[in-house]
């Protein structure tokens, strides 16, 4: 069994954690679900056909769908749970139709390059390692309740749910590489918004940017603004204001000053227009905000 979805925009995450448990469960979740498997053995069954999880193994559960997970003897199974929400729906495919998905991607359709399918069960072998460690880094993203820490999150997410429909292609024997079924902005946005996130305190320029990625300014500010609704020169400065708000909330008594030269700015009056422009205050207003904020009276 397969499933079909659009890559176009980012799938977020609701919720992430890892569990460890020899014990039968069953649910229909509202979430997408992404279950990765580090340690032991378990099985699935969904859609009236059961499924053996091993170490290293990826499973796909679609939203609203019923699945059951139950041991194997008395083994304990260790698993990574991803919890997601897809802008689009997610369609069920079987062997031919998710063949002609991925044929059809060489084609000429507007937005064929953004979908992608994956199978039920995904054995990642020597990918295992590379598919923990994008766990891992959402994991992380995930800790930090920011906008911009959620897109990191959630571009781990599609690099994991690359790597599946990279093994669901292989197994229906249809061509996948970067020249056909893998967009460039699924590969190199997320070194983009590293890169950001890195040198927020220097001078960024869209030169830079295109030296990371290897885009064009023009193609890099196109699938930039579609995917993040805002071009790369706008996110870096609402950014750079988030982290300025951010050495505010952690020391609200920082003058203006300080915190601008922090972040790297060499005009203060321009810092003051920026915040008061993305935050809807002025930093002085921030900053008497946070020092008698009181949250009894919220």
């Amino acid at each position: 069994m397969y499933f079909g979805f659009d890559l176009s925009r980012l799938p977020k995450i609701t919720n992430i954690y890892s569990v460890r448990r020899r014990t039968v469960w069953q649910i229909v979740d509202p979430d997408t679900l992404l279950i990765l498997v580090s340690e032991g053995s378990c099985r699935i069954t969904m859609d009236n056909c059961e499924y053996l999880l091993n170490e290293g193994s990826l499973f796909f559960v679609p939203a609203k769908h019923l699945y059951i997970r139950r041991p194997v003897g008395q083994e304990f199974c260790t698993l990574s749970y991803m919890h997601l929400s897809f802008p689009s729906e997610i369609s069920l495919l079987d062997k031919s139709s998710a063949r002609e998905l991925f044929s059809g991607r060489r084609g000429s359709d507007h937005g064929a390059e953004h979908i992608y399918a994956v199978s039920a069960l995904t054995e990642l072998g020597e990918n295992s390692g590379k598919a923990h460690s994008l766990f891992e880094e959402a994991v992380r993203a995930s800790l930090k309740n920011d906008i911009d820490s959620a897109t990191l999150a959630s571009l781990s997410v599609m690099k994991l749910l690359l790597l599946a429909a990279s093994a669901a292609a292989e197994s229906l024997n249809v061509p996948y590489g970067r020249d056909s079924a893998s967009p460039d902005h699924t590969h190199k946005l997320g070194e983009v918004v590293s890169y950001i996130r890195l040198h927020v305190k220097e001078r960024i320029t869209l030169d830079d940017l295109c030296s990371v990625c290897n885009f064009s300014k023009q193609h890099l500010t196109r699938v930039f603004t579609a995917e993040f609704g805002r071009t790369p020169t706008a996110y870096i400065l609402e950014y750079r204001i988030n982290c300025a708000k951010e050495l505010f909330f952690k020391n609200p008594y920082s003058s203006v000053r300080e915190v601008s030269d922090e972040m790297g700015f060499e005009d203060q009056h321009y810092f003051t227009r920026l915040f008061k422009r993305v935050a809807g205050m002025t930093p002085s207003e921030y900053k008497r905000h946070l020092i008698t904020f009181d949250p009894s009276k919220q």
